[in-house]
């Protein structure tokens, strides 16, 4: 057995052990140490004793610490410079503000209490320490005390108690606060890191608000600095009430001083002598070696994703710290049993806690290796315990989760993982980031984004003092320093469960489903630890039949049976019947009646039944025919449709414009019976069936008395063919059950009556067509054809759909865009006939809904959603143009939906996970590709005998309960160890004014490494909001600026191109395998040298602070080895070099010299134009543009 090993066992049973006299000793609790524990003790008695006593002395070696000079500025302690970091990124920061209240009762002497806090300000020099720039970067130096004034509040009389005052006070000054004072600020420059404030409720009862900047303090600092507090004030009241009157304030100060002293002793350190140490310390090897091991393969943690959160229309980087809490009990018989368990397993309550966390998480993000970080104290040396400071340091605690993990199992790996974290806890966190060379972020903590932390702080402890009462109260949560954290606080025989969290990373109602997950993990884990956690729910019963069991108030209705038995040729002549002169067809240059459809269709469908059986009796097929339509778009191919329909054949179509290998492969997988040509004249394609038939021979009268049957009796409507992931088409078989279903849902939805228009323009080889053709003809409308090749020309639709008019007409996003961007830039009118235009095949965005209401103010936009294998559509949502929602809905009729995880678990709202569909309308599978279609339609769980397609979309429930698309598991990328959804990005960048369409892709570079790439489309509008002037240049950066408000850091692309016109597949949505080339090299661009002055200088700046040679201005700061640290220190010198405020994010945001030049000459320009207008008090037209 190793001995570190062995020592790790023993530390998580709170086993201690010491070297006295060359003897080894040990303090164990009751019960913990083990016989076999004690043999192993025994067995390893000497190495136990060497190990330790080398240890002991390698730790006094680096635990001496020497004192420096404190009249001279200090580095930074790595934890503060991480904090200055923040601090500087998000100014006036909630989460950096550690706050205090005491509630006091009793005679308070407010002056005693003034000098009882300066006295503990004198006491530790990092609560008077100053942050001041200096050349080698920010620097801290202790000054004299600048003198708190404990601001004394009278509070309104309508308040008279301590929790309402607090609630108030947590209003963050908003209007109607009824308190007539500001809240004071920090100054870092002056060594103003803490305030104070008294809050008079009544006659002898006050609330006492103590403030500390996270930069002088942590949460272990935070009770010392209250005790300090309860045993100096005894002694400083007593002074101040029978001291003589007449005392200089010098005089005064020295005799609390040496009052302070009788109950304090002198401390023998300061804070800034363990940050001079800790810059002193050897890079510890191996500890680097250990983290980067057991942080290889970790990526960060992709929380609720924004269409979970409430809509976003404030600030992002001015709300990214912004916080709230939410507070869940744990009773005393389930803390006694997590304790148990505990115990049973040779763990911690620490270790159960944190691997039920990492539970809910996995559960929920569904990520099976990510990070949870945790705190320790960071106090190595003995004289550091009686300190004021930021000593805390961080350790990421790896979360790995494997398929069929017991709870148990999990436990044994996180006892595992946490002892191992421990015995390297001495690297520093920001040594451990630098070292890992992740780019920065400024919105979230690298590693790690969830943060578990367990502590034992008395609840409701109060202090006596003479003729005072004082009682700590907890704190509000106003700010989030980390993405999600949970604090757990155990006392006495309970457990209090804080759950803290970034408003703007999760809204509080999905915060509260975790929290309930979180309990309901606990209990079934209580119940059965061996139980495998992937099986475990996290619904309620509540939440789990809400999604799972139709019901008129759940997410799925229950089923009906109108329509069953119809078919779409019964539909079709019952029109004929009751309206036959009505106009069935109709082109650009003929109409065609219900009566002569009929007899058309009838007759093609008597010939293909006589073309069929005319085949040799080796190639008549033994099953329901596939019929191979090879025709272009006209009134014939609807005809031959419709007589595919009548008789019982399943038509498979052919587009003309495929290749022919493609339509040979596709002929072969779907085992072609016979192939119908559109012209006699061309040569037939070899190989496509056994027999080649040609319209013109089949669209003469019938020669015989041949019955019109449907003596096929297949259950297929038609087989329309995917591209599959490999590139390899997938043939779906749709039965026309589906097709009826969904057609006679859509007729009652849009209301669809014979005075509808509806265009068909969708080639037939795509299952929009479908309903395009079927809908007018079961409904007595209008079927609109447009012209060959007419679906890609924005000018013909726009004139189609008004001459014609058209009352419905189906649009792809993409397609829309370019409609809707020629009817802003042309004299058609707004097209007043159109009463439904209806979207799917592509995410329909916000803008652009805003943007075809514009255009199309009377017309109703549908958002529908569906694979082919599930007969088009299973989702509708009529989208509301007043709202940012463009959510996919609801199901039709007949339809379920779920989001589930990896193991068909339903997910609570706003959790992304797999959209799977079950109903009426799934398809057959794909035909001759049975392990596909195992794969993709299993058995249902929900609804026994039934099958459940996976769609391989993913999507979340929204809070209203809509069902909101949210991309494929192809569109889901890691950059630099995030999880990135491109389409998220996407919504984000199309929802900026001057953007009229974005799209995103991940480009791989030569070197292996990933990074992201946004093509744009700008808006050409020259005046106003969409306003687009300006350089290419200017453009992206204006663009870059406004996503900064938007979207953390690591979501911003990298590299920008602009198109004028989209590429689009044949069905009108955009074809991303088209997008303009990305040039190979952009990892490394080309050096260019600085041109003008600020260059030069920006230049020097970052050669001197990345220690390189030669930096060019458009080279990215963070790719040449910076990091946040590094960025901080190019940045002070910055503002030093040129005296301008320029903001540190904007070096995060936009790395290069040449952006910063160009913010730099702009300060520089506004500061002289200020200057001047000061002067003359106006500015003339000749300074409107200065040159510099």
């Amino acid at each position: 057995m190793q001995i570190v090993d062995l020592i790790n066992q023993l530390n998580a049973r709170d086993i201690r052990l010491w070297v006295e006299q060359d003897q080894l000793r040990f303090n164990a609790p009751k019960g913990a140490l083990t016989d076999t524990l004690l043999a192993d003790l025994r067995a390893h008695k000497t190495d136990l004793v060497e190990f330790l006593q080398s240890a002991q002395a390698a730790n006094q070696q680096r635990n001496e610490l020497p004192i420096v000079d404190y009249s001279t500025p200090q580095p930074l302690s790595y934890p503060q410079a991480r904090i200055w970091l923040i601090d500087t990124l998000t100014p006036n920061n909630p989460a950096l503000h550690l706050q205090s209240f005491f509630e006091m009762r009793g005679a308070l002497d407010a002056q005693a209490l003034e000098d009882t806090l300066n006295t503990i300000i004198d006491r530790h020099g990092i609560l008077r320490s100053a942050y001041i720039n200096t050349t080698e970067g920010i620097r801290q130096k202790i000054i004299d005390n600048p003198g708190l004034k404990l601001s004394r509040v009278n509070v309104d009389a309508n308040i008279t108690d301590a929790e309402t005052l607090i609630q108030h006070l947590n209003k963050n000054n908003g209007e109607g606060k009824p308190l007539k004072t500001d809240e004071p600020t920090f100054n870092l420059e002056n060594g103003e890191v803490c305030w104070a404030r008294l809050f008079c409720l009544s006659n002898n009862h006050y609330l006492l608000q103590c403030c500390i900047h996270h930069i002088a303090t942590d949460g272990w600092s935070m009770p010392l600095i209250a005790t300090e507090i309860a045993e100096l004030y005894p002694i400083i009241a007593e002074h101040t009430r029978t001291q003589a009157n007449g005392q200089t304030h010098e005089e005064k100060q020295t005799l609390i001083a040496e009052a302070a002293l009788r109950v304090l002793p002198p401390l023998s350190h300061q804070y800034a002598d363990f940050a001079h140490w800790q810059h002193a310390q050897p890079a510890d090897k191996s500890a680097l070696s250990f983290w980067h091991q057991a942080l290889e393969g970790t990526s960060n943690l992709a929380l609720p994703p924004m269409s979970a959160r409430a809509p976003s229309n404030h600030n992002h980087n001015n709300n990214i710290a912004a916080g709230q809490s939410l507070l869940v009990s744990i009773d005393a018989t389930r803390t006694k049993a997590l304790n148990q368990l505990a115990q049973q397993q040779g763990a911690t309550l620490f270790m159960v806690l944190k691997a039920l966390f990492s539970t809910l998480l996995y559960r929920t993000c569904q990520q099976t290796r990510f990070c949870i970080g945790t705190p320790v104290a960071g106090r190595a040396a003995s004289q550091l315990e009686p300190m004021v400071g930021c000593f805390i340091n961080l350790l990421p605690l790896v979360a790995q989760n494997a398929p069929n993990q017991t709870f148990n199992a999990l436990l044994e790996q996180t006892k595992n993982h946490c002892q191992q974290a421990l015995a390297h806890q001495q690297l520093s966190f920001e040594a451990l980031v630098q070292s890992l060379q992740r780019p920065p972020s400024t919105d979230t903590t690298p590693i790690f984004q969830a943060l578990f932390a367990l502590q034992n702080v008395p609840f409701d402890q109060a202090t006596q003092l003479p003729g005072l009462r004082i009682n700590a109260i907890e704190a509000p949560v106003t700010g989030a320093l980390y993405d999600l954290s949970l604090l757990a606080n155990e006392w006495q025989d309970s457990i209090q469960l804080s759950f803290n969290y970034k408003t703007a990373r999760i809204s509080q109602p999905v915060m509260q489903r975790w929290a309930d997950a979180f309990i309901r993990l606990l209990d079934q884990v209580l119940a059965n630890p061996h139980c495998q956690i992937d099986h475990l729910r996290l619904l309620s019963n509540d939440e789990q039949t809400w999604q799972s069991t139709p019901a008129e108030t759940h997410f799925n209705a229950p089923r009906h049976t109108r329509w069953q038995g119809q078919s779409l040729a019964g539909l079709f002549t019952d029109r004929c019947h009751k309206t036959p002169d009505a106009i069935a067809l109709q082109t650009d240059t003929t109409t065609i009646t219900y009566a002569e459809l009929d007899r058309r269709s009838a007759t093609l469908a008597q010939n293909l039944q006589q073309a069929l059986d005319a085949l040799p009796s080796d190639e008549q097929p033994a099953k329901q025919p596939r019929l191979a339509i090879r025709l272009k778009r006209s009134e014939w191919l609807v005809t031959t449709i419709l007589a595919c329909s009548r008789v019982g054949i399943c038509y498979v179509p052919f587009e003309a414009s495929y290749p022919t290998a493609r339509l040979i492969k596709m002929a072969d997988i779907a085992d072609i019976d016979a192939v119908l040509e559109d012209d006699n004249d061309a040569p037939p394609i070899q190989g496509l069936a056994p027999r080649t038939l040609f319209l013109n021979d089949l669209i003469a009268p019938v020669k015989s008395d041949t019955t019109l049957n449907s003596r096929y009796g297949g259950p297929l409507h038609n087989l329309i063919f995917t591209s599959g992931s490999t590139g390899d088409p997938k043939g779906v078989m749709v039965p026309e059950s589906a097709i009826v279903n969904r057609l006679m849902w859509m007729q009652e939805y849009l209301a669809t009556n014979p005075k509808d228009r509806i265009l068909q323009k969708t080639p037939y080889s795509f299952d929009v067509s479908v309903w395009e053709i079927w809908l007018p003809l079961i409904s007595g409308a209008t079927c609109v054809i447009a012209k060959d090749g007419g679906h890609q020309d924005a000018e013909y639709l726009a004139t189609l759909i008004n001459q014609a008019e058209i009352t419905t007409c189906h649009f792809v996003p993409s397609m829309l865009a370019v409609l809707t961007r020629h009817l802003a830039q042309s004299a058609t009118p707004e097209m007043p006939s159109l009463q439904h235009l209806v979207c799917s095949g592509e995410t329909l965005t916000f803008p652009q809904v805003q943007e075809t209401s514009a255009q199309l103010p009377n017309t109703q936009i549908h958002n529908l959603y569906g694979p082919t294998e599930a007969a088009i559509d299973v989702t509708f949502h009529p989208v509301d143009s007043s709202t940012q929602a463009t959510a996919i809905g609801t199901p039709v009729d007949n339809c379920e939906l779920y989001v589930l995880d990896q193991h068909l678990q339903p997910l609570p709202k706003g959790c992304v996970g797999d959209i799977a569909i079950g109903g009426v309308q799934l398809a057959s599978g794909y035909t001759n590709r049975s392990d596909l279609t195992a794969d993709h339609f299993i058995d249902n769980p929900f609804n026994s005998g039934e099958k459940l397609y996976l769609t391989g979309d993913k999507g979340l429930f929204s809070e209203s309960g809509e069902l909101v698309y949210y991309g494929r598991d192809d569109r889901q990328v890691k950059i630099n160890g995030f999880r990135v959804e491109l389409e998220d990005i996407e919504k984000s960048i199309n929802a900026c004014p001057t953007v009229r369409q974005a799209a995103v892709i991940r480009h791989t570079l030569p070197s292996g490494l990933h990074q992201l790439v946004g093509y744009l489309q700008w808006h050409k509008g020259t005046s106003g909001k969409n306003a687009t002037s300006g350089s290419e240049t200017e453009k992206i950066d204006a663009l870059k600026t406004w996503l900064g408000d938007q979207l953390p850091s690591w979501m911003l692309p990298q590299r920008w191109i602009a198109i004028d016109h989209w590429p689009l597949t044949t069905s009108g949505k955009l074809d991303l395998k088209s997008l303009p080339r990305v040039d190979s090299d952009i990892s490394q661009p080309a050096y260019v040298a600085p041109r003008n002055a600020i260059e030069t200088t920006l230049a020097e700046i970052w050669q001197e602070v990345l220690d390189i040679k030669q930096v060019g201005i458009y080279d990215d700061f963070f790719a040449l080895g910076g990091h946040s640290l590094l960025a901080a220190n190019a940045w002070v010198q910055v503002q030093a070099r040129f005296d301008v405020n320029i903001a540190l994010i904007e070096l995060f945001q936009q790395p290069t010299i040449a952006t910063i030049a160009r913010a730099i000459q702009q300060a520089l320009q506004d500061a002289e134009i200020k200057r001047k207008m000061s002067i003359t008090g106006e500015l003339s037209d000749d300074d409107e543009e200065i040159t510099l």
